[in-house]
């Protein structure tokens, strides 16, 4: 059963991971695992005034071209090269639904990825601010 909250009590979720900024509050894809933000979405390349539209609901690879994510059972030397990728081509449009969270907001749910730990976030956070260093 998806779990479902109020876009108040998503934001407070967000407040919770006391990262610096809202460009940093951090989400999880739910098919790769990877941790996101605005910021991340626009080091991928997501045009900054476009980002908002797309966290949470689309994977950071689907704009570097990560390609899908390979099956859990599958061991080979290129499915072990492609799980050091950040990201995967997922995004929450399609037929398959395998998000657990939705937002409820004016009587509509909106599926959403995950919100990421507190220390999740905070590392995203950091690594990306290493990076532009």
């Amino acid at each position: 059963m998806k779990e479902q909250i109020t876009v108040e009590q998503f934001h407070d979720r967000l407040k919770a991971q006391g990262v610096s900024s809202r460009e940093h509050t951090a989400l999880v894809c739910p098919i790769c695992g990877t941790v996101q933000s605005l910021a991340s979405l626009i080091k991928a390349g997501v045009a900054a005034d476009k980002a908002e539209n797309y966290i949470g609901f689309s994977c950071e690879g689907r704009f570097t071209d990560a390609g899908p994510w390979p099956s859990s059972k599958d061991m080979t030397a290129k499915a072990k090269k492609r799980r050091a990728v950040r990201g995967c081509n997922w995004t929450l449009g399609g037929l398959f639904k395998v998000h657990n969270l939705e937002i409820m907001q004016d009587g509509v749910t909106h599926p959403m990825f995950e919100v990421a730990s507190a220390d999740d976030a905070l590392a995203l956070e950091a690594e990306l601010s290493a990076r532009s260093t």
